[in-house]
């Protein structure tokens, strides 16, 4: 299963348009929140492709949209999150019981616009930074996940 991801686009959707456009048999389109109206847009540019995505801090108050997603995908179980509701500007403890306790071993979040991509106790942490607004230093990215039967393979891919 290849799986793209996108994490605080702040209406930076064209760029998003460009990159899928350029990856052949995606099987899913995660957008991690900031702002849903983003993950919108691919669903209206790209119907054939499969989308999930979850409200961020500046797409609040969103009471129709979710604030997480919990899937299976391919033998792994997915924690999908934007993270402000997590505190994971400041610790990634809220997060990884979060995901224990759902028993999910990978978890996709944002919100803090720089990438992670490590193991904590067992649980993949995977965050593919800002398509648009990388802080100082970082360049924009995103993730691009493949999972085949339990096994999860993660990149940050970095923009030139």
């Amino acid at each position: 299963m290849k799986i793209l991801v996108f994490s605080d686009s702040h209406h930076n959707y064209q760029e998003m348009f460009g990159i899928i456009r350029k990856i052949p048999r995606l099987d899913l389109i995660v957008h991690l929140g900031d702002n849903v109206s983003d993950a919108h847009a691919i669903e209206s540019e790209f119907p054939q492709i499969p989308l999930v995505y979850v409200a961020g801090n500046c797409d609040w108050p969103s009471p129709s949209e979710l604030n997480e997603v919990v899937l299976n995908l391919e033998n792994a179980k997915v924690l999908i999150t934007h993270g402000h509701l997590r505190n994971v500007k400041s610790t990634y403890n809220f997060l990884l019981n979060d995901a224990r306790q759902k028993r999910c071993n990978l978890v996709l979040f944002g919100h803090t616009h720089v990438p992670l991509d490590i193991f904590d106790d067992e649980i993949k942490l995977f965050n593919p930074g800002s398509i648009s607004r990388p802080p100082m230093g970082t360049k924009a990215s995103y993730g691009f996940i493949e999972i085949n039967g339990g096994k999860i393979d993660t990149n940050v891919v970095f923009l030139d």
